[in-house]
């Protein structure tokens, strides 16, 4: 039983004791004791090893979701044929249709696309005669908006004449004096 994580570490112990030893005796490094593969290549195969194995495991994984989808849509299948087949549909079996007819239509809805052209030129045309039915809509409030601006002019004319009887006091204005941030330079 090896001490050693690694080939690569125990390879970099092995070549580091050599050199000491060379240095301690000196004597020269012998070529059969030194190998052809650095520690750098070693740690790369390991770790490429890795990153095969996390390939392969990935694969793996994505195979057996497939499977599990797979079988999933056909236990459905199955289970519509059943319930659609039957001559009688009890309550549960009718919610289930529903269910189903609702999921379906909703996916529809997301997803249409109009394959066919005379269909799409149809779909193009009322959708533009809708958006000229919404358009005349909007001007139409703006028309109200413009009556409502009419009678808040009424309702200023009024709240001025008020003022000018002295019925009621506008912040600022002192009575029978000039306003507050009156400058005498500036009237003559």
């Amino acid at each position: 039983m090896s001490s050693f994580n690694s080939s690569a570490s125990k390879y970099q112990a092995e070549n580091t004791v050599n050199k000491l030893f060379s240095n301690i005796l000196h004597t020269p490094l012998s070529k059969g004791a030194m190998s052809t593969t650095t520690t750098t290549n070693q740690l790369f195969a390991q770790l490429g090893g890795r990153a095969m194995s996390k390939k392969k495991k990935k694969r793996e994984a994505a195979r057996i979701k497939k499977s599990e989808e797979q079988s999933k849509a056909f236990r459905k299948f199955v289970k519509y044929t059943h319930v659609k087949n039957k001559a009688e549909k009890s309550e549960a079996d009718q919610k289930y249709l529903g269910r189903l007819v609702r999921r379906n239509v909703s996916a529809l809805e997301r997803g249409a696309k109009i394959d066919d052209f005379e269909v799409d030129e149809e779909f193009r045309a009322v959708s533009a005669e809708l958006l000229d039915e919404l358009k005349s809509k909007k001007g139409k409030r703006l028309r109200k908006k413009m009556a409502f601006r009419v009678k808040d002019d009424d309702r200023k004319k009024e709240f001025d004449e008020k003022i000018q009887k002295g019925v009621i006091s506008y912040p600022g204005l002192t009575p029978g004096l000039a306003p507050v941030d009156y400058n005498e330079s500036d009237s003559e």
